[in-house]
């Protein structure tokens, strides 16, 4: 994505985000869930619970739950230890 590294963008959870209604589309969470969406992934992965928690509920309302998934990192390796 080209938010990444010390530019990074944070799903606004964080922030205070996760208790505010935002609409849809204007939500941090909402953009970096299109942004991802765009590059062809099809898993998001994070260390940060707000963050697991908001692109959850990004990825619902903008209902694209069967092209991207969210785990955290630990899932991953997990995964990865399963091969």
């Amino acid at each position: 994505m080209p938010r990444n590294r010390n530019l990074s963008f944070c799903c606004g959870g964080g922030g205070g985000k996760m208790w505010v209604e935002v609409e849809k589309g204007q939500r941090p969470s909402d953009n970096r869930v299109l942004e991802a969406k765009s590059t062809g992934a099809t898993v998001m992965a994070t260390a940060c619970p707000y963050c697991i928690s908001m692109f959850e509920d990004a990825i619902k309302t903008l209902g694209v739950e069967d092209d991207l998934q969210i785990l955290d990192v630990s899932e991953l390796v997990a995964q990865a230890c399963e091969l």
